[in-house]
């Protein structure tokens, strides 16, 4: 085999390489934005349901079975979460690194605090407050998301509408939710899955 042919072969591979782990990233993010999709409107309509009975805003103790699920909903709120902004940043080679790094990580790591409360709290039948952390680590996601977009905002995958709205969206969506509002994470999340589909 001739020693010019080398260097081509190597690129050859190097390139059907990039394009598995894009694929790879794809895959992840479209299943992360189906899972978060899937948890937005049982929340919402967790949510609904619930303001039919006695909630535990006056009662840390769980009382009925809506209690745990309207607690738990918000696992794989998170998952889905945590999974999608690593798929989309794989999916950005030209993004700023800085930023969407520091965006993926806090955002990581915010929302493994409040997954261990989550489970913590259904473990327990009662919700953990543990101070101030629901709020500090809910707003933490918010800035996570401004820093992502913010990493993203040259990229093009994502327009920039989407990208100036995603961090609120997120936050009325998710963890700061009021009634129907996870919706507008799921349609939200609905269009971003359009938009990778078709630009990926």
């Amino acid at each position: 085999m001739s020693s010019l042919s080398m260097p081509a072969e190597r690129n050859a591979t190097v390139a059907t390489g990039g394009q598995d782990r894009r694929a790879s990233s794809r895959t992840a993010a479209l299943a992360a934005l189906a899972l978060g999709i899937a948890s937005s409107i049982a929340f919402a309509v967790i949510t609904l349901l619930m303001t039919t009975t006695n909630t535990t805003s006056q009662d840390l103790t769980f009382h009925h079975p809506g209690d745990y699920w309207y607690t738990a909903i918000g696992i794989p709120t998170a998952i889905s979460s945590i999974v999608l902004l690593f798929a989309v940043r794989a999916l950005q080679p030209a993004t700023r690194p800085t930023l969407t790094r520091a965006g993926v990580l806090l955002n990581t790591a915010a929302l493994t605090v409040l997954t261990v409360m989550l489970a913590y709290s259904v473990a327990t039948g009662a919700e953990a407050r543990w101070g101030g952390t629901y709020i500090i680590a809910t707003l933490a996601t918010f800035l996570a998301h401004i820093l992502f977009s913010a990493g993203s905002w040259r990229v093009g995958l994502i327009p920039r509408p989407l990208l100036t709205a995603w961090p609120l969206v997120w936050l009325i969506g998710a963890f700061a939710a009021q009634g129907a509002s996870p919706l507008l994470l799921a349609a939200f999340y609905a269009t971003l899955a359009a938009l990778i589909t078709r630009r990926t």
